[in-house]
């Protein structure tokens, strides 16, 4: 018969408890712009690349794919966001591969796709371009919270007032957090690599 010391087991249950605590208190990471206090499944969108093909996010399921709404005639915000993102993905070396950067026009008037492809080839020709018609053009940015409008009646000289944001989805399918455009990249590049490092 073996005999076990007095209190042996209460001490092995005491060690099984506290990493349990321990591994309980790892601290969560925090991504950066403007986080999702409990993230959900990012709406899928009804859209088309700008090579004819049908895009939903579930075939991009298992990598980060950043969503932004602008247009080619953009001044501004979308040519530096766009460019913005190059940048980071150039950070991430070979891991950038596994990133997905989409453009959703708002302006589907002007924009066409090989206008689009056009667009996105002076920043990176990893980006993809998705268009698509009016209607599915508006349930994407309903879907978002993202606002568009012409400042002008004048078909051939507009520009779009246009929700800046650029949205985090995760490997899982969740909509983590957006960014507003003057985040820096730093703060992107952070997220993109907790991310991928996870993943």
């Amino acid at each position: 018969m073996t005999h076990r010391p007095e209190g042996s087991g209460r001490f092995g249950l005491l060690l099984v408890l506290t990493a349990l605590l321990l591994a309980g208190c790892q601290p969560t990471y925090q991504f950066h712009g403007s986080p999702y206090p409990q993230p959900q499944s990012a709406p899928d969108l009804n859209l088309t690349t700008t090579n004819g093909q049908p895009f939903n996010l579930a075939a991009y399921a298992g990598r980060p794919v950043l969503l932004f709404f602008g247009y080619t005639h953009c001044p501004d915000v979308c040519p530096a966001t766009t460019a913005e993102v190059s940048q980071v993905l150039d950070e991430l070396g070979p891991q950038a591969d596994q990133v997905v950067f989409a453009f959703i026009t708002v302006d589907p008037d002007r924009d066409s796709a090989a206008a689009v492809r056009s667009f996105l080839d002076r920043f990176d020709q990893r980006f993809l371009g998705l268009t698509g018609d009016s209607a599915a053009l508006a349930q994407a940015r309903q879907a978002y919270g993202v606002f568009a409008e012409r400042d002008s009646d004048d078909p051939a000289n507009y520009t779009m007032t246009h929700t800046s944001r650029l949205f985090l989805i995760d490997p899982q399918g969740r909509l983590v957090t957006n960014y507003t455009f003057d985040e820096p990249a730093e703060v992107l590049l952070a997220d993109l690599r907790h991310l991928l490092q996870e993943n």
